[in-house]
């Protein structure tokens, strides 16, 4: 019966230190409130609602002529959702679509990029994007128009290795999120792409 007692005390301390070593995590992205950490407040991306900030992300092609080269940009904010077709290397748009939005759409698109860890940042293998993956496909993950360069963001990953960018997000879910921003994405890049 003591033997009895003693496992009944060890499994209750067991139980006690697991809690204690790892207090109650959530897979929901933090609240809008900001998180404290060290005293300082860290701003998640649905802080950014009810401002002029916006996402985007731009899928780029491989290193080729300058005339040849091409990219797809999707950019969202509050009150704009728009895709843009890009030649060459000097971002020049030169066709874009553009689609109206709303807060409350622009909300739950953020919060669907916090579950997504649409800002997580790692370690890169390589500092500088500039040429790498010369033969894959480029992402660029951006936060933008925050007033500060703070907290401006710009992640990248690409197809030619795991952990070379700088993005830790769930970079197909991402994508695809902001494609289903826009209606019938693919016959519009389609359209967009044609001369």
């Amino acid at each position: 019966m003591k033997y009895y007692f003693g496992i009944i005390a060890v499994i209750i301390m067991l139980f006690i230190g697991v809690k204690l070593a790892f207090p109650g995590t959530s897979s929901t992205p933090t609240s809008k409130s900001a998180t404290k950490k060290s005293g300082l407040s860290t701003k998640v991306l649905s802080d950014y609602v009810a401002t002029n900030a916006e996402v985007s992300v731009t899928v780029e092609g491989p290193i080729v002529g300058h005339e040849i080269h091409t990219a797809t940009r999707i950019i969202v904010s509050r009150d704009e959702r728009r895709v843009e077709y890009i030649v060459g290397y000097e971002n020049l748009v030169v066709k874009s679509k553009n689609f109206d939005n709303n807060q409350a759409a622009f909300d739950a698109f953020l919060h669907a990029l916090e579950y997504q860890a649409f800002l997580k940042e790692i370690k890169p293998k390589i500092a500088d994007d500039t040429g790498v993956c010369a033969t894959g496909t480029k992402y660029i993950y951006e936060l933008k128009n925050t007033n500060s360069k703070d907290t401006d963001k710009r992640l990248w990953s690409v197809t030619c290795g795991v952990g070379i960018g700088n993005a830790g997000s769930n970079g197909p879910l991402v994508r695809d999120l902001f494609q289903k921003q826009i209606p019938d994405y693919a016959v519009v890049v389609g359209l967009l792409s044609t001369k």
